[in-house]
């Protein structure tokens, strides 16, 4: 990576960090994340999975997050929506990484560009909801499965890539049907 294609990422992946973590904590909770938040309180991390994430339906990944987040931090907006935040950075970061092997320099610049400023994914990575978790767990898994393709294969891109697929599906439903899309195209 040369100095201008640093210089480059680093500014569109802190004008995307900006663009996510500007004011986060600053508007209401949506009902969606007041629904989640309703179904925090249990004692037990067996009776959060029994009474709280099986009667809704949902992958558990963002309801196992919220509990501890709340049972460390509280339950205040900037506690819950900030792994969300993170999950919605680090995405760049992967999709970049992505793009640059897949499809080189100038594809995975134009990739994290466009990305990092995109309404939807801005928007769902500031909400305490399991979107972000789904972009990061299949940015991942498109990374490690791209590694696999294109260059050296090592074990390691094996394991990580499976369990990459596995956060996805624990993260939601479409994340789920992306990686096994994406699990079905690779074999």
């Amino acid at each position: 990576m040369d100095k201008t294609e640093k210089v480059l990422v680093a500014l569109f992946l802190l004008s995307g960090a900006i663009l996510r973590f500007y004011n986060f904590w600053d508007f209401s909770l949506s009902n969606d994340e007041l629904s989640a938040l309703a179904r925090l309180n249990f004692n037990s991390f067996s009776e959060l999975i029994h009474e709280g994430i099986k009667i809704d339906g949902h992958p558990p990944a963002a309801q196992v997050i919220l509990w501890y987040v709340s049972k460390w931090f509280g339950n205040g907006v900037f506690a819950v929506r900030s792994p969300f935040v993170i999950a919605g950075v680090l995405t760049l970061w992967f999709l970049y990484k992505t793009a640059r092997v897949w499809i080189g320099k100038s594809g995975a610049l134009l990739t994290i560009a466009t990305y990092s400023t995109l309404i939807f994914p801005l928007l769902y990575s500031r909400i305490a909801r399991p979107y972000a978790l789904g972009m990061l767990f299949i940015a991942l898994s498109t990374y490690f499965w791209i590694r696999i393709v294109k260059e050296q294969q090592s074990n390691r891109d094996y394991l990580f890539l499976a369990i990459s697929l596995v956060l996805a599906a624990y993260s939601h439903y479409f994340a789920a049907l992306v990686g096994a899309l994406l699990a079905i195209i690779g074999v």
